[in-house]
């Protein structure tokens, strides 16, 4: 997110930063580097929670916390247990990624010099997006989808662990635009601690919703057409991403979202527009 402001500022050094926009760039990233996490964590936990709210993850809360929540726990305690396990389940895959990307963000700086690889992310997160707005589906192979919903996972620590680990995969189609962007992010900074602690907190905004239902029993809203309207937001995130590794390559749009009114014009145009051909409300398929 921090690079998302960082796309509406100049990125040529010792340039003005009097815009609102650049001010909150300046010091997201000045926090980062002094070490003070605590905005980025809740920037990547809000990603990791708006993430549940997705079709591919919301319809599994209910049905998945059945099988370990509160009304098949004895205790609370209990319940609070296993629920805390299957989010501790769910960070294991992501972890692991983060930490790599931590330690190997020298080589990803390097390919970011590189105009074909920018213009190749540009187009990863175009198509990302495409997938949010419904365009097609990203999915496991059904083989290994299969494999992961055989999984038995049964009242224990074991099987909640095991219960959150394979739903980590299962999510995929709509926790992967999410995840790359996060990885992208992080191999820019090149950070390991952002790296390992920011997936972690990605999965607890993830799971914030599972332990929520699996420790107290509560009812969840009906899934609906409000799901859509999630994953569109999730689109033009991507959308921006898009832009955002362009920016080098096009110095002019740069330029033109520095001012502040023409920025303003923009997405007042863009936003009027969208919603007069429903692409917020309903569905690409549609």
């Amino acid at each position: 997110l921090g690079s998302l402001a960082a796309l509406f500022t100049r990125s040529s050094p010792g340039a003005a930063r009097a815009d609102f926009l650049g001010d909150v760039s300046a010091r997201f990233t000045e926090a980062l580097s002094s070490g003070n996490y605590l905005v980025a964590f809740g920037l990547i936990y809000l990603v990791g929670l708006g993430t549940a709210l997705t079709p591919c993850v919301y319809p599994m809360i209910a049905i998945t916390v059945s099988v370990f929540g509160a009304r098949e726990a004895k205790t609370k305690v209990e319940a609070a247990l296993l629920s805390s396990v299957f989010v501790l389940g769910i960070a294991t895959p992501f972890v692991p990624l983060g930490i790599f990307v931590g330690l190997t963000g020298g080589v990803f700086g390097a390919w970011l010099a590189n105009p074909i690889v920018l213009v190749a992310f540009a187009l990863l997160f175009s198509a990302l997006a495409a997938s949010m707005f419904g365009a097609f589906e990203l999915d496991l192979p059904p083989a290994l989808k299969d494999r992961f919903t055989a999984v038995e996972g049964g009242v224990g620590f074991k099987g909640a662990f095991a219960l959150g680990f394979v739903c980590a995969f299962i999510a995929a189609p709509c926790t992967g635009p999410a995840i790359v962007g996060l990885l992208s992010y992080i191999g820019q900074t090149r950070d390991v601690v952002l790296g390992g602690a920011g997936m972690v907190m990605y999965a607890l905004g993830l799971g914030a919703l599972f332990w929520v239902v699996g420790t107290f029993a509560v009812g969840l809203p009906k899934s609906g057409r409000w799901m859509e309207a999630v994953k569109s937001v999730f689109g033009i995130v991507m959308l921006v991403m898009a832009l955002f590794y362009l920016r080098n390559l096009v110095p002019q749009l740069v330029d033109v979202l520095t001012r502040g009114w023409v920025l303003l014009a923009v997405a007042l145009g863009l936003l009027l527009s969208s919603v007069a051909v429903g692409a917020i409300h309903l569905a690409f398929k549609e």
